[in-house]
């Protein structure tokens, strides 16, 4: 009994380690992110300025599709499924040119030469960055894309992702702490 008892307050102390957010910083959501009491809340909104990526919008739209899917098999912590998804993603995005195409390559090619979870979600985050500044730019889609964070990733040193859903579901950890995070931000579908 004494062990059940140690063991609910450790459960207890990582989920109040994992909702206490509000010192962390704002990751992703930059100055290009204004508050607003919108439909989305106290969430920062961000919308696309409409420059240069170096990224067509076909390209953009390839990459948010399969990062999505990529994203789902690091949530269920399936680095077979993940690695398929990143050979995908490289086909998709076979010849791309531009500012980010150079680590978007580097990054997918991590991926698909793994089923290390582990190693897969470090490139992911990587990717996760990428993409975020690609959509700052360019509208790939016509539904708000969340901006979403969890500090204890990485040894505490904390990742984001971005997520078509509100709720969250972390790539970083999956089941072991499926809903550690917080939404920081969101990019507008208008």
């Amino acid at each position: 009994m004494k062990n059940f008892f140690i063991i609910g307050l450790i459960g207890l102390f990582a989920l109040a380690a994992c909702s206490s957010k509000d010192s962390e910083t704002k990751a992703l959501a930059d100055a290009t992110a204004s508050k607003t009491n919108s439909a989305y809340g106290d969430l920062s909104v961000i919308t696309a300025s409409g420059g240069e990526t170096g990224l067509s919008v076909g390209e953009a739209q390839a990459f948010y599709v399969n990062y999505m899917q990529l994203r789902g098999y690091l949530v269920e912590s399936d680095g077979r499924n993940a690695q398929a998804a990143a050979e995908y993603m490289s086909e998709d995005l076979r010849g791309i040119k531009g500012e980010y195409a150079e680590d978007i390559v580097a990054n997918i090619d991590i991926v698909k030469n793994t089923q290390n979870v582990d190693e897969q979600r470090v490139a992911f985050e990587k990717l996760s960055t990428i993409l975020y500044e690609v959509l700052k730019v360019v509208k790939v889609i016509d539904t708000p894309i969340y901006v979403q964070h969890c500090p204890m990733a990485f040894g505490d040193n904390g990742a984001t992702w971005l997520s078509e859903k509100k709720e969250i579901s972390n790539p970083y950890f999956g089941d072991a702490m499926l809903s550690c995070g917080t939404n920081q931000a969101v990019i507008a579908a208008n």
